[in-house]
């Protein structure tokens, strides 16, 4: 077998093995590139059935079939997939990651580093899951047949898995602009919003997956221009519980 692993081709040499008759034998090939004084070596890459005719001095001939397999060095690749990639459009800690190998060609093994300090696995399509917000550099590697290995990198970028940013005021005058007041926030199962006044009690309450927002009214009746405190306590998609505090500012 002659391997250039650069150029991804092998080829396989055959060569005829003949008793008997009489010499010299001529040698006839199917296909193929023959090679050697006598052409009794055969040079191809591609795989299927061959036949080869050996006359000798005397004019006997014989005629043999055979299959040749030859070893593809293919392409490595993957991809991945997530409950957080699908819902939310990003990777996130603590959620489970499927990657999928898509490497093509004639291969005995693959490897796989998730660039995270854990021990590489050779499983064809593992799932791992990140402990921690960063940027990761997962490497694929390939172990051919033909005695190359290639290697695939992808580098993602691991979350810390929600969003949760609170405004700072709002201004529910009836303009049509800024009306309420709400968290912008992502990757979450479940959120509840409490506004509080400036003596602790709370004017306002919400909870749910959409949070429509405070419009500004305690009863029905419009409150006092002012400082308020929002309170935010949610659920992640992963089962952690994030709360956030901030100061927010009514006026009118």
């Amino acid at each position: 077998m002659i391997t250039d692993c650069d150029l991804n081709t092998v080829n396989l040499q055959t060569k005829a093995n003949v008793t008997g008759g009489f010499l010299p034998y001529t040698y006839n090939w199917s296909a193929g590139i023959p090679s050697a004084s006598d052409n009794s070596i055969m040079t191809s890459n591609q795989s299927g059935s061959y036949e080869i005719t050996v006359t000798d001095a005397k004019g006997c001939m014989a005629t043999k079939s055979f299959v040749l397999e030859v070893p593809s060095i293919g392409i490595p690749d993957f991809e991945y997939s997530a409950f957080g990639l699908t819902n939310y459009n990003f990777f996130s800690v603590e959620d489970p990651i499927t990657f999928t190998n898509l490497s093509s060609g004639n291969y005995i093994s693959v490897s796989w580093n998730f660039g995270d300090g854990s021990l590489p696995t050779n499983e064809e399509n593992p799932i791992h899951t990140f402990n921690q917000a960063g940027s990761f550099n997962v490497i694929l590697t390939v172990n051919y047949t033909a005695d190359c290995i290639s290697i695939f990198e992808k580098t993602i970028e691991v979350t810390k898995g929600y969003y949760l940013v609170h405004p700072t005021a709002f201004t529910p005058n009836n303009d049509g602009y800024n009306e309420t007041i709400k968290p912008y926030y992502t990757g979450f199962s479940n959120i509840e919003m409490t506004i509080y006044n400036s003596w602790g009690t709370i004017v306002y309450k919400e909870e749910g997956e959409d949070l429509k927002g405070w419009n500004g009214l305690i009863d029905g009746k419009p409150a006092e221009n002012g400082n308020y405190i929002m309170h935010v306590s949610g659920i992640t998609f992963f089962k952690k519980q994030i709360t956030k505090s901030s100061p927010i500012t009514l006026l009118k």
